[in-house]
C-alpha cells in the first residue's frame, strides 16, 4: 500500500540523529529518501554508535523501511512479529521482546475500535448521559 509520501524523493545531507531519523520517517511513509554523505566518513553518528556498542565497525541500518523488515524471511521466522484481530481480518504487529514461558504471545482479542469505550470511561469520570449527547452533538467523541 503506498504511503502518504510515495512519489516524493527526498535528499538528505543531515548527520547524527535528528534529520536522519525524520528521513527514515520518510522512508517508512513511501518516500524516496537518498542519503548524501562524505564519501570518506559517511554519518558520524553511526560510528559513534558502533564504538559505544563495542564494536569496531560502524552500524548501519539492517532495512531501509519498516515494510521492508517486516517482509524479511528471517525476521518472520524469528517470531518477532504476530497477527492480532481487527475489525476487518488481522493486523501484523511486534510481538513482546521477551519470552518468560516458552510459549510467546497469545491474542485473545485485537485492540478497541475507536470510540469503543468512551461512553464507559466517560460514565466512569463521572460525566453524565446528557454530557455524553453534549460532546456527540458537537463531534467531540464519535
Amino acid at each position: 500500500m503506498p504511503g502518504p509520501m510515495s512519489g516524493v524523493k527526498v535528499v538528505e545531507l543531515a548527520v547524527w540523529v535528528a534529520g536522519p531519523a525524520a528521513s527514515g520517517i520518510l522512508a517508512d511513509w513511501g518516500a524516496d529518501v537518498v542519503k548524501v554523505e562524505a564519501p570518506s566518513a559517511g554519518d558520524p553518528y553511526r560510528a559513534f554508535y558502533g564504538a559505544a556498542a563495542g564494536l569496531p565497525l560502524p552500524i548501519n541500518p539492517m532495512f531501509e523501511t519498516i515494510e521492508e523488515a517486516v517482509r524479511d524471511p528471517q525476521v518472520a521466522a524469528s517470531g518477532a512479529f504476530i497477527d492480532v484481530p481487527v475489525a476487518d481480518g488481522d493486523a501484523r504487529m511486534l510481538a513482546t521482546p521477551v519470552d518468560f514461558d516458552g510459549h510467546g504471545p497469545v491474542v485473545t482479542r485485537g485492540a478497541p475500535e475507536t470510540g469503543q469505550h468512551t461512553e464507559e470511561v466517560l460514565l466512569e469520570l463521572g460525566y453524565d448521559w446528557n454530557a455524553i449527547a453534549a460532546f456527540k452533538a458537537g463531534r467531540v467523541i464519535p
